[in-house]
């Protein structure tokens, strides 16, 4: 009887383990936050199974942009094992790169139909689906923030293979693009206000007065 006992809490534990696991695994079906990279941590926590391989995971758009202005960007996360892998998910968030402050500007423009804003990281609302090649993409805009400096776009994705669980295929990388916020400078000779005008621009505006009002006395 006690070894009967001992069996039945065992197989109790393990159901227990078991379960867990699987809600480990389901729990970020829907997005998920901080697992971006930033904080050295992303997808791979979950997604690691044995199989497959990595996939690609890339940011692409402007590497500079005006302090408040906006600009687009596009994650994609590209399959090496497109015939496991059939579907992605992400995280992304902007910090600052040398003050860490995190959630620099603001995260707008993308897809509400497959992606939402989530503590303010832009994660999915399920699992997209790859193409045909094998890839999974989101656009997304940011506006960036009034101080100057340079910002960091840190994301992670994942190409799963879509069974709910932590299972063969699924695999995570991370990464992460710079951005310069900076003001436009003015470029040109007659660039500036009367108030900023450069010193060589009023030099040669005294020396053209000088010249025409020696031509003036002549004449006189």
């Amino acid at each position: 009887m006690k070894h009967f006992l001992i069996g039945l809490v065992g197989i109790f534990i393990f159901g227990l383990l078991l379960w867990g696991s699987e809600r480990t695994a389901i729990a970020y079906e829907d997005g998920v936050a901080s697992l971006s990279g930033a904080f050295g941590t992303y997808c791979n926590i979950c997604h690691n199974g044995g199989s497959g391989s990595v996939p690609q995971v890339a940011v692409t758009g402007a590497a500079t942009v005006a302090p408040s202005a906006t600009a687009s960007y596009m994650l994609a996360i590209t399959s090496t094992s497109p015939a496991l892998q059939t579907v992605a998910g992400w995280d992304i968030m902007v910090a600052a790169t040398y003050t860490d402050t995190l959630h620099a500007g603001v995260i707008s423009g993308f897809d509400s139909g497959i992606a939402h804003l989530f503590n303010n990281e832009l994660t999915h609302n399920a699992p997209l689906a790859n193409d045909a090649n094998g890839v999974a993409t989101v656009n997304f805009d940011w506006t960036a923030p009034s101080t100057p400096g340079t910002y960091t776009i840190y994301f992670a994705g994942n190409s799963a293979n879509n069974n709910g669980m932590n299972g063969a295929g699924d695999h995570a990388a991370a990464g992460s693009f710079e951005v310069v916020v900076s003001a436009p400078t003015q470029v040109g000779f007659l660039a500036g206000s009367a108030e900023t005008a450069p010193l060589h621009l009023w030099l040669l505006l005294a020396i053209l007065l000088l010249l025409t009002f020696k031509k003036v006395r002549r004449r006189a």
